[in-house]
């Protein structure tokens, strides 16, 4: 979950622009907009299993053309160097 951010001007003299900024960086890495806008609308358990399983199967996709681009690189490089 999002944790509390808090931000205080570093000085007397610090623009209010530089503040903001600062602090719009401390809940962007803290997660918090993402969690917002991931919880904006309701989403059924189906729809996130769907997901999970689209996202599981792209990766594992990727990780199999990964390793024949590997495997076809290390064929290339022995073959060049006649081994």
């Amino acid at each position: 979950m999002a944790e509390n951010v808090t931000v205080a001007p570093r000085n007397k003299f610090e623009p209010f622009d530089k503040m903001l900024r600062r602090f719009r960086n401390k809940v962007e890495r803290a997660g918090i907009i993402a969690d917002v806008k991931k919880n904006e609308y309701f989403d059924k358990p189906s729809s996130k299993k769907n997901r999970k399983n689209q996202e599981l199967k792209r990766t594992k996709l990727n990780n199999k053309r990964r390793e024949a681009k590997e495997l076809h690189r290390r064929k290339i490089a022995s073959n060049r160097w006649g081994g």
